[in-house]
């Protein structure tokens, strides 16, 4: 064997040798800490949620013995689904997702100044506590700080967080399935009317007191424009005033009866509403609630 070809078998031997030397070394790098970015978070325990604004806006829930509600609406119903979803997000937050350690890049991530989230407890105990900063490039983050910390994380899968309470509210005035309505009763000053679906034919529709047929299509846009209909905010709870502008209610399979009253105008333009077994007097815009009569009118009742 030539020395050229004994050489370059002693450098390929080396280089071995130096590349196990290297792979068993141990490795003294610090060892990144990687967990949930709210460890203290209980979703079950979640009593409280508090948000502030980066202008002094503030939006306060807390859930109740019926689920959550807005205390800023007088104890009105919140979206459920729309809190779980919220609460199960930040408790999968990472610090996996670290982005920055540098407090000098705050402003870059918009943390340096941003919506403050607290949660408590029954008892006030904070479970957990974020600054949320701007909405990352590919919108499908955000990104936040602890607030003792300068590290920056990216907030995966949470959306900005949002102050208006009507954004909270579970505002469809009445949830139903139409096809499960049987019969639909409209009353006002001028008296009642009651429709009823032939129970041999469902798409049938007829007037209870002539037995002539009303048109499907009018009592579909009634019961659409029903579905449709939303309040805008909550203006009394246990009020005694008495409602009876017009009445709409909705006899559904097994039993069930769905009712809205609504009232005269109000200061504001609101139109004063009540659903059956409601505690709540809530305000529709007078578009909907002229939608609502419009839609009843069709039906060949005066005074709708």
């Amino acid at each position: 064997m030539n020395s050229t070809r004994r050489n370059m078998l002693l450098a390929v031997v080396l280089g071995f040798l130096v590349l196990l030397d290297l792979g068993s070394a141990p490795d003294n790098r610090p060892a990144r800490d990687v967990g949930p970015l709210l460890p203290q978070l209980d979703v079950q325990r979640a009593a409280r949620i508090e948000l502030l604004g980066t202008a002094g806006e503030s939006l306060v829930l807390e859930r109740g013995d019926l689920g959550w509600v807005l205390p800023g609406s007088l104890g009105y119903s919140a979206r459920q689904e729309l809190l779980r979803s919220l609460l199960a997000s930040l408790a999968s937050l990472s610090t996996l997702d670290l982005v920055s350690s540098d407090r000098d890049r705050h402003g870059e991530y918009g943390v340096a100044a941003g919506t403050h989230l607290r949660i408590l407890d029954v008892e006030g105990t904070v479970l957990a506590e974020l600054l949320q900063g701007r909405l990352a490039p590919d919108g499908k983050a955000t990104y936040g700080r602890l607030l003792a910390e300068d590290k920056t994380y990216r907030l995966t899968g949470l959306a900005p967080l949002r102050l208006e309470k009507a954004y909270y509210l579970d505002a469809r005035l009445l949830s139903f399935e139409s096809a499960l309505v049987g019969a639909i009763r409209l009353q006002n000053s001028e008296g009642s009317l009651r429709i009823v679906r032939d129970t041999a034919r469902v798409k049938v529709w007829r007037r209870e007191d002539t037995g002539q047929p009303v048109a499907a299509v009018e009592v579909e846009n009634l019961l659409n424009t029903l579905r449709a209909t939303f309040l805008e905010e909550v203006i009394a709870v246990d009020s005694l005033e008495e409602l009876d502008s017009f009445h709409l209610e909705l006899e559904l399979a097994g039993g069930v009866t769905l009712g809205v009253t609504l009232g005269d105008p109000v200061d504001g333009g609101l139109v004063p509403a009540k659903t059956t077994g409601s505690e709540f007097t809530v305000g529709l815009s007078d578009a909907s609630a002229r939608a609502l009569r419009t839609a009843a009118g069709k039906f060949g009742t005066s005074g709708f």
